[in-house]
């Protein structure tokens, strides 16, 4: 184990200030939910103001309606419950156990967080537990193998890139095929930035799926994107079971495919590149105002760089997995591959997401960590619609207890195994909702004060790409 975390687990044993008698552990709880409530109802109540100023800004809201839906409503105060809940039973278990074992130690984090997240959640609605159990459960197995590569137990290179494109993979095919298994706002975030129309979505559903295709309905979709006249010709003689949709029919406006791909790759990038622009600079601005004023040529120039070439990443993603789905149809048109198939769609995702190697390596292992639990949850869906896997009442809830259980045991024991994020995020919270000088030590058994030397000596996320 590396020497920062042999150095707190030694501090932990010491139990430097933490309260030992059963009225001081209950105080100690209380004050922590209090904070904690506060905290939460903030965070929640803050960003929801934010949301409706927007459309109070477009005058479709009232600015009384934005406040009272704001401070007044249930999602803040489902939030700040949750916050509490979690607190209290964190430094309750944490601090009993110690008292009883006199020592703090692996067991004893994830025996406070797995109990904290399991009744935590219960505050929150279902679709929240699902969503966010997903979330932390993959940040979970990420912090594990992160621990098992910092102890040499375990090293994969480019393991990062791998589920990132395995994800993608399912998430793609879920997109032409089967859009109900990926969440509403997901689907039209990729019908957005993406360059096929959900018409002609509908058609390659229909034909994969080995229904006939309605001619009539394929000519007038073809004339409502303003098709070629090869597109028309193409929309002219299709037939109601062909081998595959022609490239007519899947770029009406443009007859040559090389084009397509150009005219895709631009219009990405422009609606993008506004978006990782805030991504990179407004944390900038907020987050470190005092570097940025410092060195504000360094952390300009790499802000626009990130932004260039996250951008740059989505663009090329998506412009090549419209130029394999043309690809496809010329192979099909020339007999190489006898007819279309629907899981060639999810390989197109797969190969398609080598773009991911023009991001930094330092970004990759965040994609991944974002898009795993959306693809294991189409996975999911797409199995469990064949009668494939059975549903396991509440099985979120179980799911999100063992995950806050792991992120809280190498939050207390092993930081470095944590991503940055994670850990300056929960650092920033326990500071909030504790008092640091005095209960920091064993009712804490928290961060080490200098966190920067700590993740710099060994963040997981330096490792090029291993998991």
């Amino acid at each position: 184990m590396p020497l920062a975390s042999e150095d707190r687990l030694a501090r932990a044993a010491g139990n430097n200030g933490a309260p030992k008698d059963a009225a001081g552990i209950l105080r100690h709880a209380l004050r922590s939910a209090a904070r904690a409530a506060l905290l939460g109802f903030s965070i929640r109540a803050g960003l929801v103001f934010l949301l409706r100023l927007l459309r109070v800004a477009r005058g479709r809201m009232p600015l009384a309606a934005a406040l009272r839906d704001s401070f007044l409503g249930s999602d803040a105060a489902r939030m700040a419950a949750f916050f509490a809940v979690f607190a209290a039973a964190w430094k309750a278990v944490n601090n009993s156990i110690v008292a009883c074992r006199g020592k703090s130690d692996a067991v004893n984090s994830f025996t406070a967080g797995a109990l904290a997240g399991g009744l935590a959640c219960l505050m929150e609605q279902r679709q929240w537990r699902i969503d966010m159990a997903q979330q932390l459960c993959v940040r979970g197995l990420q912090a594990l193998f992160n621990s098992l590569s910092i102890n040499g137990h375990f090293s994969f290179r480019h393991g990062n890139s791998l589920i990132f494109a395995l994800s993608t993979a399912q998430i793609m095919y879920g997109y032409v095929m089967r859009p109900n298994t990926i969440p509403d706002s997901y689907y039209k975030f990729i019908l957005s930035t993406g360059p096929i129309p959900e018409d002609i979505l509908v058609i390659f559903r229909q034909q994969l799926g080995g229904y006939p295709l309605d001619v009539t309905k394929v000519m007038k979709t073809v004339v409502k994107h303003k098709g070629t006249e090869s597109a028309l010709s193409d929309a002219v003689s299709i037939i109601e079971f062909p081998d595959c949709v022609p490239c007519g029919i899947l770029h009406p406006p443009v007859d040559d495919c090389n084009t397509q791909m150009g005219l895709t790759l631009v219009k990405v990038l422009r609606a993008i590149l506004p978006v990782y622009a805030s991504l990179n600079f407004v944390p900038m601005v907020v987050l470190k105002t005092r570097e940025l004023l410092r060195r504000p040529q360094a952390l300009i120039f790499r802000g626009v760089k990130n932004t260039i070439r996250s951008s740059l990443f989505l663009a090329v993603f998506v412009s090549t997995f419209m130029r394999i789905a043309c690809i496809t149809r010329t192979l099909i048109q020339r007999k190489i591959i006898s007819k279309d198939n629907r899981y060639l769609f999810w390989l197109n995702g797969f190969i398609s997401s080598a773009a991911i190697f023009i991001e930094d390596e330092k970004r990759r292992s965040e994609l991944a960590m974002y898009v795993l639990p959306r693809g294991m949850d189409a996975l999911y869906r797409t199995l469990y619609s064949k009668s494939l896997i059975f549903r396991v009442p509440h099985f979120e809830v179980g799911m999100f207890s063992v995950a806050t259980g792991l992120i809280i045991m190498y939050y207390q024991t092993e930081p470095e195994a944590l991503g940055g994020i994670i850990y300056r995020l929960l650092r920033r919270i326990d500071l909030t909702i504790e008092d640091a000088m005095i209960e920091g030590g064993g009712a804490n058994v928290g961060p080490d004060d200098n966190e920067n030397e700590v993740l710099e000596k060994s963040d997981p996320r330096d490792r090029s790409g291993s998991i």
